[in-house]
Parts: structure tokens; sequence; C-alpha cells
């Protein structure tokens, strides 16, 4: 996308990977930790909060490493000695979330990416808390700045009211 951005083909972006472009500008957007999601039925299901030894060796659905978000898994299985038994990985959220609605496996991912499978998975918070933040990227250049602006303020609204109303369904 902030290729895109910068060959003028769209105004603005929301990122979670960084941006190393002079003509760029990326802002903080929103900043949130990963959840686990399971299958529904899942054992893991039976869990308040899932933890890294939770994952020993159970079937996983992994982001590709090279994302941002699959580095910062791959980091904590490295950090807490997890055996991670990856079955699948994939590039895509939608992907990925209906890999596990499926059965395939759990994973842990951004509770924006939950969207459109909330009903066919099982949420759980995830400790320790692996944040993940997304980034508004707009031209050095742009011209409209106040609707950006807008456009970033009513992204952060909606987004907190989904993972809100998100949270509420697994307390």
């Amino acid at each position: 996308m902030p290729r895109w951005r910068a060959a003028r083909v769209l105004d603005i972006g929301i990122v979670t990977a960084r941006v190393e472009n002079p003509f760029i500008v990326t802002e903080p957007l929103f900043e949130h930790p990963l959840l686990c999601i399971m299958p529904i039925g899942h054992p893991l299901a039976e869990r308040s909060v899932i933890r890294p030894d939770d994952l020993n060796g159970v079937p996983f659905v992994a982001f590709n490493t090279e994302t941002y978000t699959g580095q910062k898994v791959s980091t904590m299985f490295d950090t807490y000695d997890v055996r991670s038994n990856i079955v699948l990985t994939a590039d895509s959220n939608s992907t990925l979330c209906h890999f596990v609605a499926a059965g395939l496996g759990v994973s842990l991912v951004h509770p924006l990416f939950v969207a459109g499978v909330e009903k066919q998975v099982v949420v759980r918070p995830f400790e320790p808390t692996i944040l993940l933040d997304f980034l508004v990227c707009f031209g050095r250049d742009a011209r409209n700045l106040p609707l950006i602006s807008e456009f970033a303020s009513e992204a952060k609204s909606m987004a907190t009211r989904f993972i809100d109303d998100l949270a509420a369904s697994w307390r």
C-alpha cells in the first residue's frame, strides 16, 4: 500500500508495516494487543486467558514470518521457547481467520482481523501482551490534511467500538 500512496494511486493508507519512504508521512493510529482465536469447541476455549505454554504443540495457523505480525509472533515463540506446530501460513488476515474458523488450528491476531468471523471462532486474551500498532500513511504533500485527520479519527472510533463489543463477548 505505501508504494500505491507514493505513486498517488491512494491518498491515505492504514498499515501495520513500517514505511521507509521520504515522501510518505506515517502517524500512529491505534495499538491493541493480539488475541488468541480458536475454533469453536477447541480445548483452549475453556481457559479465560491463553499463555505461551498453552500453545506448545498445538496446531497453529501463522502469519508469514515476513509480515510484521508474523515476526512478532515468531519472536514470542522464541522468547518463551514454544514448540510451535505451524500447520499453515497465510499472508492475508481474512484467510488466516477463516482457516482457524474451519478448525485447522489456533492463531494470534489483532482484534480487528476477527471482523467477519467473530461468531465462528472463540476469542481469548493472550498474555503476555503482544501489541500490534496501526499507522496511517499519507503523502508528505497531501492537500487534504483536514479530511485525512477526520478519516483517521473516524477509523479510531469505529475500531474502538468493534473491539469493545468483541471484548464484551468473552467477559
